[in-house]
């Protein structure tokens, strides 16, 4: 079996959103995992140590930008860079020109399509994921049951207020754990409260209680202006809810509007309308579970396309 050298961000170690990918690899690679902490102020990878494991191959996830070209170029083994949009989808051309020795592999097809056409070879690929059927609960869909985890300050409840004024929820849910550091949960006026039947929560023991939570609700607004692939998202329409997200990547490149979620305009939210919430709840389920499968056919690709030599 070929030896794989795996480079990921240390925080990814307690939210397990990568572990899938890490998975995927063990399929087909001896993989030895690297856990950098740079992105919080301690050490990088020291990448002599990775260079002496003579790995047929090295993949960074999310961790290029932590090491110059130059190291990178230094490398016998091939290697694999994975961007997340959320991190590097604002990046100039130049940036991207420094690493065009190296393959891509892209869960955003708006940074994959960007590549290609400055002559960089990346492979494209949406993931997909499942939810246990007991947290697929088929909600009457006649009245509205919103659910919105305030992570950061770019959405909060002044943003979600102006998407549903003047339409009738029969309760609300908010989860006001925001994400560390430094920004503040922004809480309801108590008129907004009884208006919408909201509760509140600060804490899950599990993530069990979280899914028990968006069982209850057909209506999911996403937490973020932008995402790297946004597991929320994927766990929302795969359990059959109607996801309310910014028209922005990758988002909007899972939702289309008005057929399987809600998109809106982040820099100037307006009313939007729920009316058709049951029909996009189905519509999101199915786009879902059909996204699932063919995941779940591509895995010997993403591998072949790792051990393959660049430019073949």
């Amino acid at each position: 079996m070929k030896k794989l050298a795996y480079i990921d961000h240390s925080f990814h170690i307690h939210s397990k959103s990568t572990f899938f990918f890490i998975d995927l690899l063990k399929e087909e690679f001896d993989v030895d995992v690297f856990w950098d902490e740079a992105w919080n102020g301690g050490p990088r990878v020291d990448l002599e140590q990775v260079k002496s494991g003579r790995f047929d191959a090295v993949v960074l996830f999310q961790q290029h930008s932590f090491y110059t070209p130059e190291e990178l170029d230094s490398f016998e083994s091939q290697l694999i860079l994975v961007p997340m949009f959320d991190a590097d989808g604002g990046r100039p051309d130049p940036y991207w020109d420094q690493y065009r020795k190296h393959k891509f592999i892209n869960f955003s097809k708006t940074i994959h399509e960007r590549l290609l056409k400055l002559g960089i070879e990346s492979f494209y690929c949406q993931y997909f994921l499942d939810v246990d059927p007991k947290y697929i609960i088929k909600t009457d869909n006649s009245g509205l049951r919103g659910l919105f985890w305030q992570r950061r300050g770019e959405i909060t409840w002044n943003e979600i207020a102006k998407l549903i004024v003047d339409t009738r929820f029969e309760s609300f849910h908010i989860h006001a754990a925001v994400d560390p550091p430094g920004y503040d949960f922004v809480r309801p006026s108590e008129e907004a409260i009884q208006k919408y039947n909201i509760t509140i929560s600060d804490w899950f023991n599990d993530q069990d209680e979280y899914l028990e939570l968006l069982a209850q609700a057909n209506v999911f607004f996403a937490p973020r202006l932008y995402e790297g692939i946004g597991m929320s998202i994927l766990e929302a329409m795969y359990a059959g809810k109607c996801v309310v997200a910014p028209n922005l990547p990758t988002m909007n490149e899972y939702i289309t509007d008005g057929l399987n979620g809600l998109l809106y305009d982040p820099f100037d939210p307006k009313p939007l309308d729920f009316f058709n919430v049951d029909h996009i709840c189905h519509n999101a389920e199915i786009y879902a579970k059909e996204g699932l499968k063919k995941w779940n056919e591509i895995h010997d690709h993403i591998n072949l396309f790792v051990m393959k030599p660049k430019g073949i």
